[in-house]
């Protein structure tokens, strides 16, 4: 686990928050979990 800021356009934001990040996002690596 590590933090990790995300600056940039919106969409794309959003955009990577619904599909993960990284390449093994269909063995359930990669998601994202907003801190507030």
């Amino acid at each position: 686990m590590m933090d990790l800021i995300l600056e940039g356009d919106l969409n794309l934001i959003e955009f990577a928050y619904d599909v993960g990040i990284g390449e093994k996002n269909s063995m359930g690596f990669g998601m994202i979990k907003l801190l507030e």
